[in-house]
């Protein structure tokens, strides 16, 4: 597809082109590029836009790690830790 017309948008992180029937997001929805102008853009850093996501496989060691965790674990914005004594418990919960 040939663009005979581009729309330059500038941000405080990047400057790039684009077609103005591009979508942009912003906090109150889609709108394309050519409307877009002095609006604030919803942004997203590339490295999250290409994360592997887990495959859950249901079983026992899917309810190993779910019992441990929410018995004795700490469920963060970004992280699940559980902290031991013991490491045979250890071994057994980072192989679930």
């Amino acid at each position: 597809m040939k663009v005979r017309e581009v729309v330059e948008i500038v941000t405080d992180h990047v400057t790039f082109t684009v077609a103005p029937d591009q979508m942009l997001g912003t906090p109150d929805g889609w709108v394309h590029a050519r409307d877009a102008e002095g609006t604030v853009l919803a942004w997203t850093h590339a490295r999250k836009l290409c994360r592997e996501r887990l495959t859950i496989k249901p079983g026992y060691d899917f309810g190993y790690l779910v019992g441990a965790t929410c018995s004795d674990g700490t469920v963060g914005k970004n992280y699940v830790s559980l902290i031991v004594n013991d490491q045979s418990f250890a071994g057994r919960y980072a192989s679930a």
